[in-house]
């Protein structure tokens, strides 16, 4: 809606993301004789890089997003934190992935989580959500984005200070985290756990100072 593109699909990558060699095949030969018509966008799966390693275990992987859409198809979410692309019509799969190197370093990956958590505490005490239109909407049967939106809204109702114990339980033990290595504990343990912990902790003391939502 803001800036001037002229091309009909838009490909959307973060400074820390880079496509596998498979994916740029798989695309190449998509559009080799001209972009799909019968499709809107693509879901492309992300591998997690952390501390050098892909994270393939605690239900980290795949994780599908639309990355790739036609212009007037898609749209970002209206949301403060972990923002996605809502694209209204068909989507298809993609079998290639995009690479998320998410930190050069644990200090920068701390510091990123404790911003993020207080972006998500505000979502979570509000009592109202900007532009329900423009949000990803929780479906059990519905695309991989969907059913991961609903199960994020399943969780968001168990109780806090709580909920982040089950989550790692379930990651780590029931997803087979453990597999992931030393890295992988690292990893599941701050993103998995005490990155939701340090949510629960920050929408609690918002409610302690008399934040009661708007």
């Amino acid at each position: 809606e803001s800036l001037p593109f002229t091309q009909k699909w838009v490909l959307n990558l973060d400074a820390d993301h880079r496509l596998t060699p498979e994916l740029r095949t798989e695309l190449k030969s998509r559009f080799q004789q001209g972009a799909p018509t019968e499709v809107q966008g693509f879901l492309i799966c992300r591998r997690t890089i952390f501390l050098g390693k892909w994270i393939r275990f605690g239900g980290h992987y795949p994780v599908f997003h639309a990355a790739l859409f036609q212009r007037q198809a898609g749209q970002c979410e209206d949301r403060l934190y972990d923002q996605h692309f809502h694209v209204s019509g068909n989507l298809e799969k993609l079998n290639g992935a995009i690479e998320d190197i998410l930190t050069d370093s644990l200090t920068r990956f701390i510091e990123r989580h404790n911003r993020w958590a207080s972006l998500e505490a505000e979502c979570q005490t509000k009592s109202r959500v900007n532009n329900p239109e423009r949000q990803i909407q929780p479906n059990f049967w519905g695309n991989p984005q969907q059913r991961r939106r609903y199960f994020k809204r399943r969780y968001e109702q168990l109780p806090r200070l709580l909920r982040p114990f089950l989550y790692f339980f379930f990651r780590y033990i029931i997803c087979l985290g453990f597999l992931d290595g030393r890295r992988g504990l690292i990893f599941h343990l701050l993103q998995g756990f005490w990155f939701r912990f340090l949510i629960d902790a920050k929408i609690i003391e918002r409610r302690c100072n008399g934040y009661s939502g708007s």
